[in-house]
């Protein structure tokens, strides 16, 4: 038979069925619970978005560091440099003349130059000096060589003879070469020798040498020997004024080639009008080259190892004016020893 449900619910029951458990339900939650709930909720979320900054920090600190990139400043290209073209010309009493490209050029440096005590011109530069010379003839009359050579003289340049202007181009002995030789070796001076020439062939050269080599056999010659033609051009008795540039640098090249076979040390005298006018300095290069050239500094374009910068030089033991000059020379090429 059934039964009435209990807690006066309806509906029957099979027999012999054990009564259910009584149940206890909760209370439905307050209002404060739920403001208690959500701060709970934000606190939980306000940590967890903590702990993942803190997490993102660490795998940032921990991440290898790049290193920072290196700024090439893009640097523009040099502008090219365009060198001139080397002047073909030198440019000489308004002619334009063209470079002996064979020759050597001019190595003296003006910073080199100076003046000593005496006011004599100096030089010295990147080991080579200017030994300070003189030249003489007859023109100087009695020379105390002693004087000249204590004043700090170290060399002379001798007259041994010349040939005569005129049409007959006399050959002289200078008068007072000898003694002029053996006065300045006897006080210890280098000695070299010049033949003033106004030749018009090869054969009046070889009249000149044999003359010139006869009178300087014996003596100790230790400068050049040189070979000193002049074009003679304001006088009507002049031989040279006609004589071709061409004449005038196989007389030179001939005369220099018998005084090398003699066994001295050949060497030309010019200035600038007849090296740049008239010679063919290529066909010479290889002989001394001694420039005439009256100034405080060399202008001349090619090399020359003697200068002659003066012809108004004053010297204890000469009276009146002498030519003076400068012979470079390595520093050591020593002079020789002087004789006591």
């Amino acid at each position: 038979m059934y039964e009435p449900m209990q807690n006066g619910g309806t509906g029957l029951l099979p027999p012999n069925t054990p009564p259910a458990p009584s149940r206890t339900v909760p209370p439905l939650p307050t209002g404060r619970m739920k403001r208690e709930n959500r701060i709970l909720n934000w606190i939980s979320l306000a940590i967890s978005g903590v702990a993942l900054i803190c997490a993102v920090a660490a795998l940032v600190l921990a991440w290898p560091e790049k290193e920072p990139e290196t700024m090439v400043e893009e640097v523009p290209p040099a502008p090219e440099i365009v060198e001139p073209e080397p002047n073909p010309y030198i440019y000489y009493r308004d002619k334009e003349i063209p470079i002996q490209e064979n020759v050597k050029v001019n190595q003296i440096v003006d910073a080199g130059l100076g003046r000593d005590e005496n006011g004599w011109l100096t030089y010295e530069w990147d080991g080579v000096e200017g030994i300070t010379g003189i030249d003489v003839s007859a023109h100087q009359g009695e020379i105390d060589w002693d004087k000249v050579a204590d004043s700090g003289v170290e060399f002379a340049m001798i007259r041994v003879g010349y040939r005569g202007y005129g049409e007959e181009g006399k050959l002289v002995l200078d008068t007072n070469y000898r003694q002029n030789i053996e006065g300045a070796l006897g006080a210890g001076l280098e000695v070299g020798v010049y033949f003033f020439s106004q030749a018009t062939s090869i054969w009046e050269v070889e009249e000149e040498l044999e003359i010139l080599l006869r009178a300087i056999e014996g003596y100790e010659i230790t400068c050049p020997v040189v070979f000193d033609w002049e074009h003679i051009l304001n006088s009507s008795s002049s031989r040279t004024r006609d004589v071709t540039g061409t004449s005038i640098t196989r007389m030179t090249d001939f005369f220099c080639h018998q005084v090398a076979e003699a066994g001295y040390t050949p060497a030309v005298y010019f200035n600038k009008d007849l090296a740049y006018l008239y010679l063919d300095l290529e066909r010479l290069e290889g002989n001394m080259f001694w420039l005439a050239e009256y100034d405080s500094k060399p202008e001349f374009y090619y090399h020359f190892e003697m200068w002659q910068y003066t012809s108004k030089g004053r010297i204890p033991g000469i009276e009146g004016d002498v030519d003076m000059n400068l012979l470079f020379r390595t520093v050591e090429e020593e002079m020789p020893e002087k004789e006591n």
